[in-house]
């Protein structure tokens, strides 16, 4: 009779992920991970031919529930230029609440390619971005110009997020809307 499998793959995953959030993919080691299940090495690596695999796996979870939260918030804002904001102000908050999870998903090359570009050209934006209503008076966009506004917003975000991450950059919770706030309105003149 073949042993009972006790150990399975999601409490693999789980548990690889709640130490990613709070250490660090790095920190993630085959001997750490078993220590924290309770287990062997042998459970891990009959599920996963190595470290890296199970990282990746890692990396496409996090990359998927960052964008089911990011497709549904910007869904509520009817305004482009409120929702523009709303994903900065997203983005930003994502890397103080997640910075591991943040830096996996920001701040390492993927072995897919950009998540940016696949977000940014991804139906689901795209079929947000056409829906919303400029401000009244303001210009009529067209796909590619809200694209394009969309990624100058997150390229600013970014850069946000990435210095107070790093400690480059201290501002307090207040005032980040404001300065996104400013860059959007520079941006849509």
């Amino acid at each position: 009779m073949p042993p009972v499998i006790k150990v399975t793959k999601e409490q693999i995953i789980d548990t690889a992920y709640q130490m990613t959030r709070e250490q660090g993919f790095e920190c993630v080691t085959a001997r750490k991970l078993a220590k924290e299940i309770g287990c062997s090495t042998q459970p891990i690596f009959r599920v996963y031919p190595g470290m890296e695999a199970l990282k990746k796996e890692i990396s496409d979870r996090v990359n998927r529930e960052f964008s089911e939260r990011l497709t549904r918030e910007l869904l509520t804002e009817p305004q482009l230029e409120e929702m523009l904001l709303k994903s900065g102000l997203l983005y930003v908050n994502f890397a103080k609440e997640e910075p591991y999870l943040f830096r996996m998903l920001f701040m390492e090359e993927s072995p897919e390619g950009s998540r940016f570009e696949d977000l940014l050209h991804g139906r689901d934006l795209k079929s947000i971005l056409l829906k919303k209503e400029g401000r009244a008076g303001a210009p009529v966009w067209s796909l590619m110009e809200r694209q394009y506004l969309f990624m100058q917003m997150w390229i600013f975000a970014h850069g946000v997020a990435t210095m107070m991450l790093t400690k480059d950059l201290a501002l307090e919770e207040r005032d980040i809307p404001d300065i996104l706030r400013g860059m959007l309105n520079h941006l849509i003149r």
